[in-house]
């Protein structure tokens, strides 16, 4: 990310593995957090509890977003089908 910033980034519902959104960038920040309040305050949010894997060298990179958009394919998601 340093000699190329460009970064793109895809999150899949756990429920429905044909739901998903995206995220395409340029990183413009790199914050440090050590004391893992970023993670926290996300955490926090969608569980109620603090981040569970501590770790004093973590780092949270900022991203200017350019494109993003979510899809979802019109399949019906049966676990266990073959």
């Amino acid at each position: 990310m340093q000699r190329d910033s460009r970064v793109a980034l895809s999150v899949v519902d756990f429920d429905n593995p044909y739901r998903m959104a995206a995220v395409q960038g340029r990183v413009i920040d790199m914050r440090g957090d050590a004391d893992n309040a970023v993670m926290d305050r996300i955490a926090h949010k969608y569980t109620a509890r603090p981040f569970p894997h501590r770790s004093p060298t973590r780092v949270c990179f900022v991203i200017e977003v350019e494109h993003a958009g979510q899809r979802t394919l019109s399949f019906e998601h049966q676990p266990g089908d073959n």
